[in-house]
């Protein structure tokens, strides 16, 4: 081929190449994206489908833990 008609053949194909850089790894992306998403959803279904809040409240009220809570479960008085 003649070198005056590869002086402006680059161009078209640097293009070429980025455009097709950024198509596949925005599609990657989206792929991983999703896939994390999806384990994270799954996980939490998974955790509430056996929670039961009444129990975690009363299991944390008779640990002593809260510090603004009485073991009754009335707050205390936190003026002083």
């Amino acid at each position: 081929m003649d070198p005056a008609k590869l002086r402006f053949f680059k161009g078209p194909i640097a293009a070429r190449g980025v455009i097709f850089a950024t198509v596949v790894s925005g599609a990657l992306t989206l792929k991983v994206f999703l896939w994390f998403r999806r384990t994270r959803v799954d996980a939490m279904k998974e955790f509430y489908r056996d929670y039961d809040e009444q129990a975690e409240w009363k299991s944390l009220l008779e640990s002593g833990v809260l510090k603004t809570v009485t073991k009754d479960g009335k707050f205390k008085r936190m003026s002083d």
